[in-house]
């Protein structure tokens, strides 16, 4: 349905929107060129598209998740796992990025055998993580594109007998505070929320303000 409001929205008479894309496919893409042309403000917030030269805020993702990556090497891991929802946006996109980056700096091999991508057709969170952890050298840590994803794989490293941080320890991108929340200790990178809000709202006002 985000196709169907943003084109509502548009005509709905607000002056512009700032909005987390969801599902930046050929046809929300295209409407939202069609913005541009018509001089409709926009800004997105927390994900970008490639291919379109448009206002966004976002958190340097590659970089947290490569901060997250070297922060595990640094505490001695060799073996170190990955976990996300769908590659199917630039947030996860760019952190896949900056992990396999950690890794390459450091001169650590990237293996596929130890990347766990939930909502992958046909297989459960529960059978991810369990061929993961079958591995004949299994890893000792994971980097999580988001703390969303870090619960649901601390629930099923549990239901395998592994306990965290004990046995397995997590880093994470910490999007709405579940780590304090869960009383588990991992190595976190706070996004800076309220200021990623503040800024597109002052992007957008000058948008306004200026549409040309």
């Amino acid at each position: 349905a985000e196709f169907e409001f943003l084109a509502d929205l548009r005509n709905s008479g607000v002056e512009g929107i700032a909005f987390w894309l969801q599902n930046p496919n050929e046809r929300t893409v295209d409407l939202l060129r069609k913005f541009q042309k018509s001089g409709f403000p926009f800004v997105l917030i927390d994900r970008y598209v490639r291919e379109m030269d448009a206002d966004f805020v976002v958190t340097d993702n590659l970089d947290a998740s490569y901060q997250l990556t070297s922060a595990l090497i640094k505490r001695g891991h060799r073996r170190i796992g990955f976990v996300s929802t769908a590659l199917d946006n630039t947030t996860s996109e760019d952190r896949f990025a900056g992990y396999q980056k950690g890794l390459a700096d450091y001169g650590l091999p990237y293996d596929p055998d130890l990347t766990a991508i939930f909502g992958r057709q046909g297989e459960s969170a529960g059978m991810l993580v369990s061929r993961v952890m079958a591995q004949r050298e299994r890893p000792t840590a994971f980097v999580c594109t988001n703390d969303g994803v870090a619960e649901k794989l601390i629930d099923k490293l549990g239901v395998l007998g592994y306990e965290v941080p004990g046995d397995v320890e997590l880093a994470t991108v910490d999007d709405n505070e579940f780590a304090d929340a869960l009383g588990i200790s991992m190595v976190i990178a706070s996004q800076a929320g309220f200021e990623m809000g503040k800024t597109s709202a002052e992007v957008l006002l000058k948008r306004i303000a200026t549409p040309e």
